[in-house]
């Protein structure tokens, strides 16, 4: 089984409602009967009045955005309150802040019993809600999506290049095809990284930085490899240093010079925005090098210092397993009898010449294994990069490299090790 880091915010709302997938229940309010939700995104406010309207309707419930930038220091600062929000949304990309903080309802316990869930659950999914001990069940997540490459399959076909998803990802497992494809396709000016650093960032996306004793484990032979795989694309000059984000970049896009798009699941809708002209030319697969990895997934929680726990829990309980979340297309629900329904939902993507979509991003969300998250992984990745430009630019052997990123993990984040260790 391959493994993947659960490292997705809700995107597009198709359809609102799905048949129920348990039974309903008859919820007691509580004295209390306001209920808090803060989230890092809108558009909880439709599902919230839903969740009156069918379950609770005597009751009052809050919403509260932060901006993603802001979200994990408010959190944290209402999680050291003697009162907090009764439910938080958590992205799987920050679950490091959170996963060593004792200040989180263990959902496995009474009166929450979720492991009544687990056998019909993702299993990467479920061990993303573990604390980092994987005692407690801090949290649950609603969803996620897989990173995936995005292609022109029309230029892979025209330059002899497999051009059906799954051939074209067996044919890029091996690194030296996919050196090969870069030089063919630079040759007629186009493109498939916008960085240097991009191979081996696709390699990373399913790796631990972190074991459980905080040891850095990214020291392999892999990792030294796919530097070797950068440095080649530096010095063939098989990189374009056009940010897609900005009109530069998608002006290559445009102009049919950028074949391949390494995304979430939410790229197929970001494309056609802008180049809806390409319409049927496009495709999505798994990411090269037989990676498999999820861009981020959302996750709900209960905090301890709630005033409001049995309603958050039928609030999430309805959420994740009822039938309160709307169906959301390029999403996958970690919930496996909502993956089908998604997917039936979804249909054929005209933009991906009629690809279905939706059945590869759960059949790959379901091939994840768990990987560590901890709070030290921002500060390694930062690391990394710098080791990583700082060498290449220098001509440096990879294995020095690698070697100057381990000494500079142990050095830097000494101090934080050994916190976390206490």
């Amino acid at each position: 089984m391959k493994k993947c880091s659960l490292v997705i915010g809700i995107v597009l709302l198709l359809l609102t409602g799905c048949s129920a997938l348990h039974e309903e229940q008859e919820y007691e309010i509580t004295s209390d009967n306001k209920l808090e939700i803060w989230s890092y995104y809108e558009g909880w406010e439709s599902v919230a009045e839903q969740f009156k309207k069918n379950y609770a309707k005597d009751i009052e419930i809050e919403v509260k955005v932060f901006a993603n930038n802001e979200y994990v220091d408010a959190y944290l600062d209402g999680l050291s309150n003697e009162e907090g929000p009764d439910i938080l949304i958590l992205d799987s990309l920050q679950m490091g802040q959170f996963n060593t903080v004792d200040a989180f309802e263990d959902l496995q316990s009474e009166p929450y019993n979720i492991g009544k869930y687990q056998q019909d659950f993702d299993t990467g999914a479920w061990g993303a809600g573990l604390d980092f001990s994987d005692e407690k069940m801090i949290a649950v997540m609603m969803a996620n999506a897989p990173k995936v490459m995005f292609y022109r399959a029309d230029i892979m076909k025209a330059y002899g290049f497999p051009d059906e998803p799954q051939a074209l990802a067996e044919y890029l497992v091996e690194p030296a095809h996919y050196l090969k494809m870069a030089e063919t396709l630079k040759r007629e000016g186009i493109y498939m990284t916008q960085w240097a650093l991009d191979p081996l960032g696709v390699m990373m996306s399913s790796m631990p930085y972190f074991d459980k004793e905080y040891n850095f484990v990214m020291n392999s032979k892999q990792f030294v490899e796919g530097i070797e795989l950068c440095r080649s694309f530096v010095d063939k000059g098989l990189v374009s240093y056009k940010d897609i984000w900005l009109e530069e970049g998608q002006e290559l896009i445009r102009n049919n010079q950028m074949a391949m798009l390494y995304l979430g699941t939410w790229g197929s809708s970001q494309i056609e925005e802008w180049v809806p002209e390409q319409a049927g030319l496009w495709r999505v697969a798994e990411l090269p090098f037989n990676t498999n990895a999820i861009s981020n997934g959302t996750l709900m929680a209960i905090p301890s210092n709630s005033n409001n726990k049995e309603l958050a829990w039928e609030f999430i309980e309805e959420y994740i397993f009822g039938d309160l979340m709307p169906i959301v297309r390029n999403s996958v629900p970690c919930y496996l009898p909502k993956q089908e329904i998604f997917s039936k939902a979804a249909g054929e993507n005209a933009f991906l010449g009629g690809q279905n979509e939706q059945r590869l991003y759960s059949d790959l969300a379901r091939e994840c294994e768990y990987v560590n998250i901890t709070p030290l992984d921002e500060s390694a990745f930062n690391i990394i990069n710098q080791q990583l430009i700082r060498g290449l630019n220098a001509g440096l052997n990879s294995k020095v490299i690698m070697e100057n990123i381990e000494t500079q993990i142990n050095t830097q984040l000494k101090d934080q090790i050994e916190i976390l260790k206490e």
